[in-house]
């Protein structure tokens, strides 16, 4: 019995690992197919204003001279883009045609960061990286239906369809995540990242760096998920009822070792990352009044409801809390609260974000980007809820119902994401006039995206798509272009 139940678990184990490789594969095609857009050049050149920041990485010369530049606590995002697309292209050379490289490239760079989201998701789920279980991977495979590419990405995607925004959001979540991972080993584990402290030390710093220099979004999430983590402690001190001595310095004794190792540094080069991008000198001219940003919440909280099927995935999630809760009391009481938490940190999270400042590409302040740390919250809560009822529903009466509704939950989010389908035959339509014209500038007569967000209308608009398009060797010389105005001539 006990061979045939081991036989059993390897086969559902590898259709696991199957049907995630397979997902990841379609995922990749699906990345390919996203046209650039028009902040890839800005990185990639890099233009005149970006210059300071790539000499000036952590701010530190322009506190001194007193000088602001663009982007001063956003260098790894815009660094590690510029890299990539200086390298990683030319080597797929060897085996595609220039133009195909890139799109293969913004496809491997969003799927690594769709596998690492994923990985992590399933460590957080599962108590860590338990290669060696197969609840991990019913985890992954629980995760990978919502990991939204095409489908509800503009509802609760965490890889942006904007290679520049995966760039900007997506990858500052992983170095986050893997930052604060020794922190959450110790506290909800109860054991060390890695055995040895030295690498433990080295893991710790490296993703410090990272976390604080890749924008001011992800500084913002750290220090609303370090203030929920010391309300939680906190609360739990004071509700406490066998402590007799309550006061201030029996408090600041209870704090774990941890919280002052992990936690205090974050925090404080978060602030200054915050305080260095105060000099940044891209921002918006379009400017509210703090009340004002404050009367659009409501309207961008009920957005996330009407964009895509958020509502669907949100009432998953609180019918998992409410079963737990009513029907495992005891059990469940991990669970209960940390559903809990996490509505605390995304209330405080949403009613910090008017002080971040107001943007016109997002009306209404919450938008799906900005909300991506929620969205992986509620992602994780959902899946781990799910492992939790899978594992403790005892009644079969009970347990096949919900089996069954793990599985077409499964399919509906999974045809959600196969439904739409990015589109860039426009782009390479234009692109191959492009190489293919002996004329210069090159009259495009249908209006096209390349390497931009709206079509260029005149050569000035595509001095810089023209400009990346050579230094990929997409074109033999820098070929400026420009689009016929519909009805124009």
């Amino acid at each position: 019995m006990d061979i045939n139940r081991h036989r059993l678990t390897i086969w559902l184990v590898a259709v696991a690992i199957f049907l995630v490789a397979g997902d990841l594969a379609y995922s990749f095609y699906q990345h390919s197919q996203y046209p650039m857009e028009g902040d890839m050049e800005e990185s990639v050149l890099p233009r005149d204003y970006l210059i300071p920041l790539y000499q000036d990485p952590f701010g530190v010369k322009m506190l001194a001279n007193g000088e602001p530049h663009a982007a001063p606590n956003r260098f790894f995002s815009h660094y590690l883009l510029y890299k990539t697309y200086r390298t990683v292209p030319f080597a797929l050379q060897k085996a595609v045609e220039p133009l195909t490289s890139i799109y293969v490239t913004n496809a491997i760079c969003k799927t690594l960061m769709q596998i690492a989201l994923l990985l992590l998701l399933s460590a957080l789920a599962c108590g860590g990286f338990r290669f060696k279980e197969p609840r991990f991977y019913l985890a992954m495979l629980l995760f990978t239906p919502l990991f939204q590419t095409c489908g509800a990405t503009r509802s609760f995607g965490l890889i942006d369809p904007s290679l520049t925004y995966a760039f900007f959001y997506a990858l500052p979540l992983i170095f986050l995540i893997c930052c604060l991972l020794p922190f959450v080993y110790e506290e909800f584990f109860d054991r060390k990242l890695f055995p040895n402290a030295v690498l433990r030390t080295v893991w710790y710093l490296l993703f410090l760096t990272l976390t604080c220099f890749s924008g001011a979004i992800n500084t913002a999430i750290a220090l609303v998920a370090i203030l929920t983590l010391l309300i939680r402690f906190t609360v739990n001190f004071f509700s406490d009822k066998s402590l007799d001595n309550k006061s201030l310095g029996t408090f600041l004794k209870a704090v774990p070792k941890h919280y002052w190792l992990y936690l205090l540094p974050v925090g404080l080069l978060s602030l200054y990352s915050l305080w260095l991008g105060t000099f940044n000198t891209m921002w918006d001219s379009v400017s509210l009044t703090l009340a004002e940003r404050y009367r659009l919440l409501p309207k961008g909280f009920l957005s996330m409801f009407k964009n895509g099927p958020f509502d669907i995935f949100f009432a998953l999630t609180v019918f998992n809390f409410a079963v737990i809760r009513l029907k495992f009391p005891q059990k469940g009481r991990a669970a209960v609260q940390l559903f809990l938490w996490i509505n605390v940190f995304a209330l405080i999270y949403m009613l910090l974000l008017p002080f971040g400042g107001y943007r016109p590409y997002r009306p209404y302040l919450i938008r799906y980007d900005v909300m991506i740390a929620v969205s992986f919250l509620y992602i994780f809560y959902l899946v781990y809820s799910t492992l939790f009822l899978l594992e403790h529903i005892a009644e079969e009466r009970v347990k096949i119902p919900y089996l069954i509704g793990c599985l077409v939950f499964m399919v509906l989010f999974t045809l959600i994401d196969r439904l739409p389908k990015w589109d860039n035959d426009q782009e390479i339509a234009a692109i191959r006039k492009i190489q293919e014209s002996p004329e210069v500038p090159v009259v495009l007569t249908e209006p096209a995206t390349v390497v931009s967000w709206v079509p260029a209308y005149s050569v000035e608009e595509s001095r810089n798509a023209s400009e990346v398009l050579y230094i990929w060797h997409i074109t033999d010389t820098v070929k400026p272009f420009y689009c016929v105005a519909e009805g124009g001539e």
